[in-house]
C-alpha cells in the first residue's frame, strides 16, 4: 500500500469526524441557548422586537421558491392575540408602559379568562377577542405600534404555522399568567 493510499482514507475519516463534531457542537450550542425540539414547533414567539416576515422565518421579500410561489402567510388571530398579550404584559411592566383603568383591566381580563385552559382556540373566537381587546386599548394604539405590535386592521403580517392554542407555549403562557395578575389587582 502506498503512502498516498493511506492519506485519502485518513483525510476522509478526519473530515467525517470534524463534520460530526461540528454537528454535535451546533446542537449543544442550540440547546445551551434554550432550543428544545418538540413534535410541533410553535412559531409564535413574541419579543420586544418588531415582527417582520424575516423574524418569523418566512423569508421576507425573498420568500418565494423557484416556481415563484410565495411561502408567506398571514398570522392567524390566535397568533396575533398571543402577541398582543405578550406586548400588553411587556408594556405594563417595562419602560414602555400602558396605564390601564379599572374598567379596561376588567374588560381585558374578561376576554383573556380561560384561554390557558383551552386545548384549541377557534380562529373566529380569537379574532373576536383580539378585536374587543384592541377596541378597549384603541387610545393606546400608538404605544403598541411603537413596540412593534401590528394593530388589527392595519397591514397584515405573514402567517406562521397554525397552532391549536398559542397559550400552551411556555413563553406565551408565562405572559398570559403575568398579565392576569396585573388585571385582577
Amino acid at each position: 500500500m502506498s503512502a498516498s493510499g493511506t492519506r485519502v482514507p485518513l483525510a476522509l475519516a478526519l473530515g467525517l469526524v470534524g463534520f460530526v463534531l461540528g454537528l454535535g457542537g451546533g446542537a449543544a450550542g442550540m440547546m445551551g441557548f434554550g432550543y428544545r425540539p418538540t413534535a410541533r414547533q410553535v412559531v409564535v414567539q413574541a419579543s420586544t422586537e418588531k415582527l417582520t416576515p424575516a423574524s418569523l422565518g418566512t423569508g421576507g421579500s425573498s420568500g418565494s421558491g423557484s416556481s415563484g410561489r410565495s411561502f408567506r402567510r398571514e398570522l392567524s388571530s390566535k397568533e396575533r392575540l398571543a402577541i398582543l398579550v405578550t406586548k400588553l404584559d411587556q408594556l405594563t411592566q417595562k419602560s414602555f408602559t400602558v396605564e390601564l383603568t379599572d374598567d379596561q383591566k376588567k374588560a381585558i381580563h374578561n376576554q383573556l379568562e380561560g384561554l390557558a385552559d383551552k386545548d384549541d382556540i377557534a380562529e373566529d373566537d380569537a379574532k373576536d377577542r383580539l378585536e374587543k381587546i384592541a377596541d378597549v386599548l384603541k387610545d393606546k394604539k400608538d404605544t403598541f405600534k411603537a413596540m412593534g405590535f401590528d394593530w388589527p386592521g392595519d397591514s397584515p403580517l405573514p402567517r406562521a404555522a397554525e397552532v391549536p392554542n398559542p397559550f400552551k407555549d411556555v413563553a406565551n403562557a408565562k405572559h398570559l399568567k403575568a398579565l392576569e395578575t396585573v388585571l385582577v389587582k
